[in-house]
C-alpha cells in the first residue's frame, strides 16, 4: 500500500471507501434536498482572449491564465511555477495585462474570468521582466561554462530573451555566496545558483512523507536570503524521503544538480529513450537517457514535448526509479573488466556501507556489491 504523500505525487488514484449506508428510518429523518443534491455540478463553454488567440474552457473551474495559455501554445516566462504546488507568485516573471480594468497581475494567480482579456507581452510587461532579470542575475553566479544545467537552463533562456547586456550593479558589494547544503547522497547543491523560487521547499512540504513537519526552509532577507533545512552535522537530519531527488528535476537552475551525473554531458550530447520503470510496483513511464547511444547517463520523469498537459505520473517518480537503472550499465552485460583485488574489497567494502546507511540506497548497494564479486581480477587470488 502506497503513502499518501507517494500516491498523490505520482498520481495515483485514492483507495475507493465503502459509504455509509443510511437506515429507512433515519432517511425519513434527513431533509430531501442533503438526499437528492447532485454529486457534480454543470458546466458550460467559456471564452476568453489571450493576445489574439480566443481560448475556450469550462466555467465554472479553477483555471489559470497561465495554465489556460499554455494549453493554447502561449508560453509565459516563469521561475517558480509548477502545476503540481501552490502558488508562490515570487519570480514575478508571468505578469500579464488585464485589459478590462488595465491592471497588471501575475498569470499563475490569476483566475480566468467568461469574456475577459489579457495581453502577454506589451513594452511595460518586457520592462518588468528584464528589471526582475537584472535583480535576479545581482547575485547569481556567471558558473555557465561549468553548470551542469547549461544548456538546459531556463534562466539562460530567459537571460537571452530579456537580460540586459550591462547591469547597473556593483558586483563585488553585492555578491553573496552562501555555504552548500549536504542534502543527500543523490543531491548536489550550489546555493550560490539559488533564485529563491521555493520550489524545492513547497515540493517536499506537500509530498514529503518521512514524517517530519518541514524538510526545507528559507531564511534571511535579500541579497542573503538562503534555502536551509535542518542540519546538525548527523547523517540522521538528511533528506531520506523516496521523492527527494524530483527537486533536481523541477529546479529551473544549476543549484540542485545529481551528484552521479556532475560534470559528465552537455544536454545536447545525451539521446533520450521512453521506457517503464520495471523497479517498483507502479510502472511509472519515464526517459532515459543515454550519451554515445550506448552509455546510461540518467533517468527522468517521463513529459510530452508536444503537450505539458499530458504530463505522466503527475511528473514525478520516486528514487528508487531514478536510480536503478544505473545498475544495469551495459559494461555489465556486454564487456568483462579487471579489478584488482584491492580495489573489488574497496568496492565491496563501500557497497556494504552504503547498504547499512539507508534502505533507499539498498538496490545501488547490490549492484556495486555484484560487480565487485563478479568482475575478474586482474592479478591474485578472488575476492572471499
Amino acid at each position: 500500500m502506497f503513502r499518501p504523500g507517494l500516491r498523490a505525487a505520482l498520481g495515483l488514484a485514492t483507495p475507493r471507501r465503502a459509504g455509509f449506508r443510511v437506515s429507512p428510518s433515519l432517511r425519513a429523518d434527513l431533509p430531501s434536498a442533503l438526499l437528492s443534491a447532485p454529486t457534480s455540478y454543470p458546466t458550460s463553454t467559456a471564452t476568453a482572449w489571450i493576445d489574439h488567440i480566443l481560448c475556450t474552457f469550462q466555467y465554472p473551474a479553477d483555471i489559470t491564465v497561465f495554465e489556460l495559455a499554455r494549453r493554447n501554445g502561449i508560453n509565459i516566462p516563469h521561475f517558480c511555477y509548477n502545476r503540481n504546488l501552490n502558488i508562490a507568485g515570487s519570480c514575478r516573471m508571468c505578469m500579464v495585462l488585464r485589459v478590462a480594468d488595465k491592471k497588471y497581475t501575475i498569470a499563475c494567480n490569476e483566475m480566468v474570468e467568461p469574456n475577459s482579456r489579457y495581453v502577454t507581452l506589451d513594452d511595460t510587461i518586457k520592462n518588468i521582466r528584464q528589471y526582475m532579470l537584472e535583480f535576479t542575475l545581482a547575485n547569481h553566479s556567471l558558473d555557465c561554462p561549468i553548470c551542469d544545467q547549461g544548456g538546459e537552463c531556463e534562466l539562460q533562456d530567459l537571460a537571452e530573451l530579456y537580460g540586459y547586456d550591462t547591469s547597473r550593479y556593483d558586483y563585488s558589494d553585492l555578491k553573496y555566496e552562501p555555504d552548500d547544503m549536504p542534502i543527500n547522497f543523490l543531491i548536489k547543491s550550489d546555493m550560490n545558483r539559488c533564485l529563491h523560487c521555493t520550489k524545492c521547499i513547497r515540493f517536499l512540504d506537500a509530498f514529503s512523507d518521512d514524517g517530519k513537519d518541514s524538510e526545507l526552509g528559507q531564511m534571511g532577507r535579500d541579497p542573503q536570503t538562503i534555502c536551509t533545512f535542518r542540519d546538525d552535522g548527523s547523517s540522521a537530519t538528511y533528506v531520506h524521503d523516496i521523492l527527494s531527488a524530483n527537486i533536481i528535476e523541477i529546479c529551473p537552475v544549476g543549484a540542485l544538480t545529481g551528484r552521479d551525473t556532475s560534470h559528465e554531458v552537455r544536454p545536447w550530447e545525451i539521446t533520450r529513450l521512453d521506457a517503464i520503470n520495471i523497479f517498483d510496483g507502479t510502472l511509472t513511464a519515464i526517459n532515459v537517457e543515454v550519451k554515445e547511444v550506448t552509455e546510461f547517463y540518467r533517468c527522468n520523469a517521463a513529459k510530452d514535448p508536444q503537450n505539458p498537459d499530458l504530463l505522466l505520473n503527475n511528473e514525478f517518480i520516486t528514487d528508487r526509479a531514478r536510480e536503478a537503472p544505473s545498475g544495469n550499465d551495459v559494461k555489465r552485460v556486454t564487456a568483462n573488466y579487471a579489478l584488482s583485488v584491492d580495489s573489488k574489497k574497496l568496492l565491496a567494502h563501500h557497497a556494504l556501507r552504503l547498504f547499512a546507511a539507508d534502505p533507499l540506497f539498498r538496490p545501488k548497494a547490490l549492484f556495486m556489491l555484484c560487480d565487485a564479486l563478479a568482475a575478474p581480477s586482474s592479478s591474485g587470488p578472488a575476492l572471499p
